[in-house]
C-alpha cells in the first residue's frame, strides 16, 4: 500500500485537515500527519486551490 502515497490534493472549499484526513485515512483523528508533511500550523485556515501533500500514514514517525 505504501505505493500509493504521497498522493498531492487540491483544497476544495470547506475543506479541513479533520476532513481530508477522512477522505484518505477513514480517520479524522489522522490530521496532524497532514499538517507536518505541509508544515502547516494548526491556526491556519486551508485556502481553495492549495496543494497538500497526504503521506502515508504508516510512515508518521
Amino acid at each position: 500500500m505504501a505505493a500509493d502515497y504521497p498522493k498531492i490534493y487540491i483544497v476544495k472549499p470547506g475543506d479541513t485537515l479533520v476532513s481530508i484526513a477522512v477522505m484518505f485515512y477513514e480517520d479524522g483523528s489522522l490530521w496532524h500527519i497532514i499538517a507536518k508533511a505541509n508544515n502547516l500550523d494548526v491556526s491556519r485556515s486551508l485556502t481553495p486551490g492549495m496543494q497538500l501533500i497526504i503521506p502515508d500514514p504508516d510512515q508518521d514517525d
